[in-house]
């Protein structure tokens, strides 16, 4: 990618991201206590724990600045991002709090909806493993813990998701611009 590239998302359309489910025993182990709180506050027989049953704060702070929470409406198949991890916004050059899935520049649009929509149809954390592929080359750039919320016990009205990231940030930076 040259360097007259503008920031933020000038050249994503020329990656192809392919998403892929992994085991949750894949899961590193620090993030093992993240999967634990959420078990231990999804209330029996249901599918999540309700927005206001869940505190992020119970998360491993460490992962708190490239968390990212959206909300989902069974309804309309929208998302939207309530929580955008602080350290997200110099990688992809925007705060998204507040903004949907369409607001969302180029291939990052349907990159979201297919890999949130696993969680939507699964109905259970899932572990999520990102590869981009540019001209001559393909890497793992991303895995992301993704833990469904649901306001009725039965449909995933929300998903914390947790990023390990892989590349060190001026990587990503490189990536995305």
């Amino acid at each position: 990618m040259g360097e007259d590239h503008q920031s933020g998302f000038a050249n994503i359309d020329d990656l192809h991201v392919e998403i892929e489910l992994r085991p949750l025993e894949d899961l590193p182990r620090d993030l093992r206590a993240a999967l634990e709180y959420w078990r231990s506050a999804t209330p029996a027989g249901r599918i999540g724990p309700r927005w206001v049953e869940f505190d992020l704060m119970r998360l491993p702070l460490a992962y708190l600045p490239t968390a990212v929470v959206v909300d989902h409406d069974p309804t309309s198949g929208v998302f939207r991002y309530r929580y955008w991890g602080s350290h997200l916004t110099p990688v992809f050059g925007t705060d998204l709090t507040g903004k949907t899935f369409d607001d969302a520049p180029g291939s990052f649009t349907q990159v979201s909806y297919r890999s949130y929509g696993v969680v939507v149809d699964e109905k259970r954390p899932c572990l999520v493993e990102f590869r981009v592929k540019v001209p001559g080359e393909e890497a793992t750039f991303q895995t992301a813990l993704r833990l469904p919320l649901s306001e009725d016990g039965e449909t995933v009205s929300g998903i914390v998701s947790l990023l390990l990231i892989e590349y060190k940030k001026h990587e990503w930076e490189a990536l995305w611009r």
